[in-house]
């Protein structure tokens, strides 16, 4: 990857993230990241961004609360 950072365009934390989710789509195999890259780059009349907000949001793994009360609770008592 390269390219040429503007920071009138965007801050340095937008484009490390930028190149971070490049990297994920581009870099790691998988079917449902594939699928989307192939409609932004083959048909691009059909790419919905909210697509790739919903796979983004679908990846970011969150421990409930009553799990994380359960995990400290054993680490409490060991």
């Amino acid at each position: 990857m390269k390219g040429e950072f503007d920071n009138k365009a965007m801050s340095v934390t937008d484009a490390q993230f930028l190149a971070n989710q490049m990297q994920l789509y581009y870099a790691h195999h998988d079917k449902e990241r594939f699928d989307l890259l192939k409609i932004f780059n083959q048909q691009p009349q059909h790419f919905k961004h909210m697509d790739v907000i919903a796979q983004l949001n679908r990846g970011i793994e969150i421990k409930p609360k009553e799990k994380q009360d359960k995990t400290e609770d054993k680490s409490e008592s060991s």
